[in-house]
C-alpha cells in the first residue's frame, strides 16, 4: 500500500515550494534551506543561544517526518535502488 496513492504532480509541488521559499523570504528575510540548517543544528550544539531554533526543528521535523513514512510505507527497506529510476537502469546490467 503506497504512502500516497495519488501524489502530487512535479508540476504543482514544485510552484508551491518555491512559493514558498519565497514568502519566507519576503515575510522574515530568511532562507529555506537544507544546506543552511546543518549550520544552524551544528551551531546549536556548539552556541546553543545564537542558534536559529526554527532551523533546528525543521531539521527534527525532516528527520521525523522521513522516519515516519518510511514506517507508514511497511518499514525501512535498504536498497540501491532509486525507486522507478532503479528499475529501469538496474545496477546489475551497468557491471559486467
Amino acid at each position: 500500500m503506497p504512502l500516497l496513492p495519488n501524489p502530487l504532480p512535479w508540476f504543482v509541488s514544485g510552484p508551491l515550494i518555491g512559493l514558498l521559499v519565497v514568502g519566507l523570504y519576503a515575510i522574515a528575510d530568511q532562507r529555506l534551506g537544507v544546506s543552511g540548517t546543518y549550520l544552524q543544528v551544528a551551531n546549536f550544539f556548539r552556541d546553543r543561544p545564537n542558534a536559529e531554533r526554527w532551523r533546528v526543528w525543521f531539521f527534527v521535523g525532516m528527520l521525523f517526518g522521513s522516519f515516519i513514512a518510511g514506517l507508514l510505507q511497511g518499514g525501512p527497506a535498504l536498497s540501491l535502488a532509486y525507486g522507478t529510476l532503479g528499475f529501469a537502469l538496474a545496477l546489475s546490467s551497468a557491471v559486467s
